[in-house]
């Protein structure tokens, strides 16, 4: 399946790297500790999907990588449900 491949190339990127989502930009985010849906805003601060500000109120964690988001659907079956 074309979209397997593209998932196993995927790779976590730094937050604090020179490659950075353009700012709006949907991506799959991490603190080390939640994976979630994110963006980054223009001021350079990261928020979940929801809009609220990404930062743990206890630990002061925030966004350490990223990654794009893998493509959607296209509707086609599941390779399991052809078999």
């Amino acid at each position: 399946m074309e979209n397997e491949g593209c998932m196993r190339l995927q790779k976590w990127k730094s937050a604090q790297g020179a490659e950075l989502p353009e700012p709006g930009e949907r991506v799959l985010a991490t603190d080390g500790t939640f994976v979630g849906e994110a963006y980054r805003t223009s001021a350079n601060s990261w928020c979940r999907h929801t809009g609220f500000p990404w930062r743990d109120m206890v630990t002061g964690r925030t966004v350490t990588h990223w990654m794009p988001l893998p493509p959607p659907w296209d509707g086609s079956e599941d390779e399991e449900e052809e078999a």
